[in-house]
């Protein structure tokens, strides 16, 4: 058996043996464990957070709230605000969010056509 498998069978056994009190802390901890791989494998370009077009083989940055109101002409608090309207949102683990920049500048034509 490998690390891996030993590891997630241990787990499992100490997850169905844990007192139900315990299942909150335990749960926070496993995700905070998930964003951590996450992160490393986007360290290691194993995933890419970055979305592609078939269109083209250019890739679409992730913007910060910041970025994306810089490039609306906006304060922060009004992309937060108008977020759902722009269709360009992308949720990353936890509370990150960012604007997908082909869809702001796709939202920006369609507002000045």
């Amino acid at each position: 058996m490998s690390l891996t498998a030993e590891l997630v069978t241990a787990l499992r056994s100490e997850i169905r043996s844990a007192p139900g009190a315990e299942l909150p802390s335990i749960f926070g901890e496993f995700a905070g464990l998930g964003v951590e791989l996450l992160a490393r494998l986007f360290a290691q370009q194993q995933i890419s957070p970055i979305a592609t077009h078939a269109e083209d083989d250019e890739a679409d940055r992730l913007l910060t709230v910041a970025q994306a109101a810089q490039k609306l002409g906006q304060r922060d608090q009004w992309v937060r605000a108008h977020q759902d309207e722009l269709h360009s949102r992308v949720q990353l683990p936890g509370r990150t969010i960012r604007f997908s920049e082909r869809k702001l500048d796709a939202w920006l034509k369609r507002r000045t056509a």
